[in-house]
């Protein structure tokens, strides 16, 4: 029930606010996938071109002071069907730090792939020069985990000793 809840919810504030929704800024990360403790490949289409191992983040700001994050489509593995994410973070709960990253802890949102809409979990920190998210599915009879981190792998700590 909880997943019908979250999809409803993610659905109707993407149909509601969509087209008023600001993109704040898009990313490309990095990504090592693990699916039943065997590492996938990921595939994806990046500036016209297909790339392994990494996809474009999305990070919107809707009307309400939400914040949307979601990725673009991307294969995992050898599958047929395209992927993507979406979560929510919802006005009252957003949590940045000193240097304006999002700081997520177990985030609930949706893993979609053909018609199957999985509940997912997403925990980390995302801002727009730095990713160090982990995302976990444990549905379709499979454990998804997936690790997306900056393509400069520079981290908070080494930019501000800089």
């Amino acid at each position: 029930m909880k997943i019908l809840l979250t999809f409803f919810y993610l659905s109707a504030a993407t149909l509601v606010f969509g087209a008023e929704s600001t993109v704040l800024y898009r990313q490309i990360v990095n990504v090592k996938a693990l699916s039943d403790g065997a590492e996938k490949t990921i595939y994806s289409t990046i500036d016209k071109e297909t790339v392994e191992n990494q996809v474009i983040l999305i990070v919107t700001t809707l009307p309400s002071g939400d914040i949307e994050i979601r990725s673009d489509k991307f294969k995992l593995g050898k599958m047929p069907f395209s992927s993507f994410f979406q979560f929510i973070i919802r006005r009252e709960e957003i949590i940045q730090n000193e240097t304006g990253a999002y700081i997520i802890d177990g985030l609930t949102g949706i893993y979609k792939v053909a018609m199957s809409k999985p509940q997912a979990l997403l925990t980390g920190t995302l801002s727009p020069e730095y990713c160090d998210l982990t995302l976990a599915v444990d549905g379709m009879g499979k454990k998804l985990s997936m690790q997306f981190y900056s393509v400069d792998e520079i981290s908070l700590n080494e930019k501000e000793a800089q």
